[in-house]
């Protein structure tokens, strides 16, 4: 080979000035994309989320198509409970690339879960309590680890327990709340109401235990442990000298019966409502009613024949 060839041949593999400025210029910024991709997936790995949308920003912004930043952002959005910004950039990155297996599984599991959350907010909605249930325990189950969505969950889960009269279920959907976001004040005025509900319950009386039954017993059941207390506390069937006391043993079984033969007010006790009050208030205005007939008969008699 002739020196020219050889001097011909050097300059075809060298590059220009301009080219070489060029290409150290990109490997420099596709460092540099890599670096962020590297510290964004370090981030969500820490859950820092609103960090990764920081960072995946400035990445996009060089490079608009990056499938994998897009995915990252998406995920760090969905955590953010932002749903919609998520599936916005998973659908985009669909966009650039249909077959992008892990953006459409992620679009479809926000799609999934929005879908699920929504069934259960309109059934709470409906009020009817045990389709909400359901439905909320359904949602939970897609994805527990998502903090920020799943406080709306609970809350919701709680709302449906407490209408179907599940007050210790209840109680936990609400703690689990407070664990999820403390301070949740809807959910601190829940447990509230509750703490104050038990101690009224712990302090009344007990209606269950006066007429030595369980919480479960039947109306048949109920009728029978009155008749027998009944008779054992009758004061015709007792002595004089235990009179007073089985006088007042015959009235809290009367009483107690009172209130578990009827379903309305049963249920009512049930639920930790202060029944024991309003029997007293009832009691009360009973004996004012028949003092002022009394009364009436008395002064009528006095008019006919003063």
């Amino acid at each position: 080979m002739t020196l020219n060839a050889i001097r011909l041949s050097q300059l075809q593999l060298q590059p220009t000035a301009h080219h070489s400025a060029l290409t150290r210029g990109g490997w420099a910024l596709a460092c540099m994309l890599q670096a962020l991709l590297l510290d964004a997936q370090l981030l969500a790995a820490a859950d820092e989320h609103e960090q990764v949308v920081a960072v995946t920003g400035r990445l996009l912004k060089n490079e608009p198509s990056n499938l994998k930043a897009l995915v990252l952002r998406g995920i760090a959005y969905y955590r953010l409970h932002d749903h919609d910004l998520a599936k916005r950039h998973f659908g985009e990155a669909l966009k650039y690339e249909p077959d992008y297996t892990e953006a459409r599984q992620q679009f479809n599991k926000v799609k999934a879960f929005d879908r699920k959350r929504q069934a259960a907010e309109r059934a709470l909605e409906a009020e009817d309590w045990a389709q909400a249930e359901g439905l909320f325990a359904e949602a939970l189950h897609l994805d527990p680890d998502h903090r920020k969505a799943n406080v709306g969950l609970w809350l919701g889960y709680a709302k449906a327990r407490r209408q179907l009269g599940r007050v210790s279920d209840a109680r936990e959907a609400f703690q689990n709340v407070l664990i999820l976001q403390p301070g949740h004040e809807e959910a601190t005025v829940a447990l509230l109401h509750d703490a104050e509900r038990r101690l009224k319950i712990a302090s009344r009386k007990d209606y269950y235990k006066l007429l030595s039954v369980g919480r479960s017993a039947s109306d048949r059941e109920i009728k029978k442990a009155y008749r027998d207390l009944a008779k054992q506390y009758h004061p015709d069937k007792v002595s004089e000298a235990e009179k007073k006391d089985s006088e007042e043993k015959f009235r809290q079984v009367a009483e107690a019966y009172e209130v578990l033969s009827d379903a309305d007010k049963r249920a009512r006790y049930d639920a930790g409502e202060d029944v024991d009050q309003q029997q007293h208030q009832q009691h009360h205005s009973s004996q004012f009613h028949q003092f002022q007939q009394f009364h009436f008969q008395q002064r009528e008699y006095f008019y006919r024949n003063g």
